[in-house]
């Protein structure tokens, strides 16, 4: 069953008989809109404080209020959902949605249309396709954070709607892109279950002994792999063993290889599990303990691990690629487990 097919099926049998709120409601799930579309996630940090979950959602964030309030939505509104979250987790909540008013988001009209869009929307992301994508598809712009200076109330002056009427209703669910990209998301999700399937096991005994999640691990290395070597020009992962850049030499390492440019020796190992080793004992005490996916990420392009280009400055993407790709594979990882 294609994509649509599956999202269509999930909206007739229970998305649209969910609770509909018109404004940007703080519930169990964190903040949501619509027919339950949860926005921005709620998690709870190390105080066991209730916490939204901004950092490496932004896109995801704005993709959705894009397609809510069919416009481009600033990225400057994220600055006061992050005032939002700080002050519900002091568990001030009439400070909270405060600071979600000055967004100047006006409530939604209960239209069945616009809730089923934002269903679809919601599905979309959860499969894995971007927030730029999504917004590709119903000429919303796209989100670039580097644009303008956060906070600035230029930030996200995105491009206008690609032609057409501006009525999404009259065309629920935008085909062209969304297609394309719903056989790129199963695709991903094909990916994300045979490095799951593959490398789960080993993962598991390194994230034990760190005390983090499996998918952090997970995540890392396939990232830093291109999931074993499936990417185009991924190679390391094949021909190494190597799914974690690590360079030569390193304890571990039976070898190198070179890169194309002749310039870095990139270390051999026997194994997945021994390049985890190689890992876990060069810098798992930077991120020991560490669960939050853009913390750990963070933690590790800070130290100058991970997510440096060769000049020694930072990949702006990292932290946030690295925290959605961890994130993704969670459903997988939890069907395992059932």
């Amino acid at each position: 069953m294609q994509l649509n097919e599956r999202i269509e099926k999930a909206w007739l049998s229970e998305g649209r008989y969910r609770n509909t709120y018109q404004r940007l409601t703080f519930t169990e799930n964190g903040l949501e809109i619509g027919n339950g579309t949860v926005v921005v996630k709620l998690a709870r940090d190390e105080w066991d404080r209730p916490a939204l979950v901004i950092d490496g959602e932004e896109e995801r964030i704005l993709a959705l209020l894009s397609v809510a309030w069919e416009k481009p939505i600033p990225d400057w509104v994220i600055d006061h959902f992050r005032s939002a979250g700080r002050a519900l987790s002091k568990g001030e909540i009439t400070q909270a949605y405060i600071h979600i008013a000055y967004t100047g988001l006006q409530p939604l009209m209960p239209d069945p249309e616009t809730l089923r869009l934002l269903f679809f929307a919601e599905g979309f992301l959860d499969a894995g396709i971007s927030g730029n994508e999504i917004r590709k598809a119903w000429g919303l712009g796209k989100y670039n954070q580097n644009h303008y200076p956060s906070g600035s109330r230029q930030g996200g002056q995105f491009a206008p709607k690609d032609g057409g009427s501006s009525d999404n209703r009259q065309k629920p669910i935008p085909q062209g892109n969304i297609i394309l990209a719903s056989a790129q998301a199963d695709d991903t999700n094909a990916k994300k279950e045979r490095f799951v399937d593959a490398h789960l096991a080993d993962a598991q005994r390194i994230a034990d002994k760190l005390g983090v999640p499996v998918e952090n691990i997970l995540g890392l290395s396939a990232l830093e792999s291109g999931w074993g070597g499936e990417n185009p020009g991924a190679r390391f992962a094949i021909e190494a063993n190597n799914f974690l850049s690590l360079h030569y030499p390193i304890a571990g390492a039976s070898g190198y290889v070179l890169t194309t440019d002749g310039k870095v020796k990139v270390a051999r190992f026997n194994s997945y599990a021994d390049c985890l080793e190689a890992f876990a004992n060069k810098y798992g005490n930077l991120a020991r303990g560490v669960s939050d996916p853009a913390k750990f990420a963070s933690i590790l392009q800070n130290a100058g691990a991970y997510g440096i280009n060769r000049d020694g400055t930072k990949v702006p993407s990292f932290v946030s690629d690295t925290a959605s790709t961890i994130k993704g594979l969670r459903p997988v990882i939890a069907r395992r487990s059932i």
